[in-house]
C-alpha cells in the first residue's frame, strides 16, 4: 500500500509525518538524480512484512569500461550519501 503514491494522500490525513517522510525522501532522490546524473529512486516496499525504506541508484554499464563502470559506481555511492545526508 505504502508502495503506491496514489495511497499517499489518503494516508495523510491520518499518519501525517510518516507520509510527508515518504515524501521527503522521493524528493530527495529525484535531486540526488538531477545533481548527479545517477537515477536515484526511493524504494518504498509493498511487502506487509518489510518496513525498510531506502535509495538505490542504478546506471546502464552495458557498454561500458571497467574504468567508466568503476567511475559510474563512485558517482552512485555519492549520489546515495547526498540523499542520506538531506533526509
Amino acid at each position: 500500500m505504502l508502495s503506491d503514491k496514489k495511497n499517499w494522500r489518503k494516508l495523510g490525513k491520518k499518519y501525517r509525518k510518516l507520509v510527508a517522510w515518504l515524501r521527503r525522501g522521493d524528493k530527495l532522490a529525484k535531486r540526488a538524480t538531477e545533481e548527479t546524473g545517477i537515477k536515484v529512486i526511493w524504494f518504498v516496499p509493498s511487502r506487509k512484512e518489510s518496513n525498510r525504506f531506502f535509495f538505490v541508484a542504478t546506471f546502464n554499464g552495458k557498454d561500458m569500461s571497467d574504468d567508466e563502470k568503476l567511475k559510474m559506481i563512485g558517482k552512485a555511492i555519492d549520489a546515495l550519501e547526498e540523499a542520506w545526508r538531506q533526509m
